[in-house]
């Protein structure tokens, strides 16, 4: 496991899983939202976008977690000895990034990219979130059939099944 990509819908656990496994396995963790996004949820130009992460998949050994544009998912694939799939049920999802944001208001701390603070963009959240469960679900699910035979496949459908991979 030198080059993993973790995938799925928000507050599903990803960066927990990503953080767990760069210290299981003494990997650097990168979260694809810093990637994205400037201060003030500006979005990355692309160009910008693409060079980095670019940059990022060819080294020898990474954790990145995150979604990003589907040409970013397919190369980072392309890339990945490990593909992680976090699958929790919508409600999951839904009521994870709630408690989030709730802290996030409440404490200022959060996991946003740097410049940005994560209850700003809650009206944003939600939409997105059921966006990516009708549309970018089931093309995952189709992605990870088709990847390479060197890459081992992980579908995470449970907290208990999360729980284990972080352990």
């Amino acid at each position: 496991m030198k080059r993993v990509m973790i995938i799925g819908n928000a507050a599903g656990g990803k960066s927990r899983l990503a953080r767990a496994l760069a210290q299981k396995y003494a990997l650097h963790h990168h979260a694809l939202d810093d990637l994205l996004w400037q201060p003030n949820w500006q979005p990355t130009p692309p160009d910008q976008f693409q060079a980095a992460h670019k940059a990022l998949i060819a080294r020898d050994a990474w954790i990145l977690d995150g979604v990003g544009p589907w040409s970013s998912i397919t190369a980072r694939l392309a890339r990945a000895d490990t593909f992680i799939h976090i699958d929790l049920p919508l409600s999951q999802h839904l009521f994870w990034a709630t408690k989030r944001q709730i802290s996030s208001l409440l404490t200022g701390k959060d996991g946003a990219p740097q410049g940005c603070k994560l209850w700003k963009a809650s009206h944003k959240l939600y939409p997105m979130m059921l966006w990516m469960h009708r549309e970018m679900r089931p093309k995952l699910h189709r992605l990870a059939l088709t990847a390479p035979s060197t890459c081992a496949t992980l579908h995470i459908k449970s907290r208990a099944d999360l729980a284990a991979a972080c352990h």
